[in-house]
C-alpha cells in the first residue's frame, strides 16, 4: 500500500484477509469496522502528544 491505494483497494485487501482466516461466519463488516477503528486508536494514543 502507498499514497495511490484506492479505498477500492483497501477494500479488496481487507476481504481478502477476512477470506483467508474464514471470519465472513464468525463476523459482519460492522463488526470489523469497529475493531479496526478500536486498534488504529488505541495505536494513535503512542503518538497524540508527540511533536
Amino acid at each position: 500500500m502507498d499514497n495511490k491505494t484506492t479505498i477500492e483497494e483497501l477494500k479488496e485487501i481487507i476481504r481478502q484477509f477476512c477470506e483467508l482466516r474464514d471470519w465472513d461466519q464468525y463476523h459482519n463488516a460492522k463488526e470489523l469496522t469497529i475493531g479496526i477503528v478500536t486498534e488504529a486508536s488505541e495505536l494513535l494514543q503512542h503518538f497524540r502528544f508527540k511533536s
